[in-house]
């Protein structure tokens, strides 16, 4: 069963290739979802896939993402857009 999870990236996370990095780790571990800046300095992302793939990502983020991420808002999403790639959008 896939789960969905909204994600708010605090701290030093925009202008130091985050939303990159996140898109190409997504696409290793076959998530779907989105990541974008947001104008209050934040990084949202909404991430797609099985749990443990969605625990490796959040690691993977907490330990070795770009940038320094003061804090992780992490949500799970009832209903959700079903998406078929992980794309950064603007």
């Amino acid at each position: 069963m896939h789960s969905t999870y909204q994600l708010l990236l605090s701290g030093q996370v925009q202008g130091v290739g985050m939303r990159f990095t996140v898109q190409k780790k997504a696409q290793q571990l076959g998530l779907k979802g989105i990541v974008k800046n947001l104008s209050n300095g934040k990084v949202k992302i909404i991430v797609q896939g099985k749990k443990a793939p969605i625990n490796t990502f959040i690691r993977f983020l907490e330990d070795e993402g770009p940038g320094v991420i003061d804090h992780i808002d992490k949500e799970e999403l009832e209903s959700a857009t079903h998406y078929t790639s992980f794309e950064i959008t603007f």
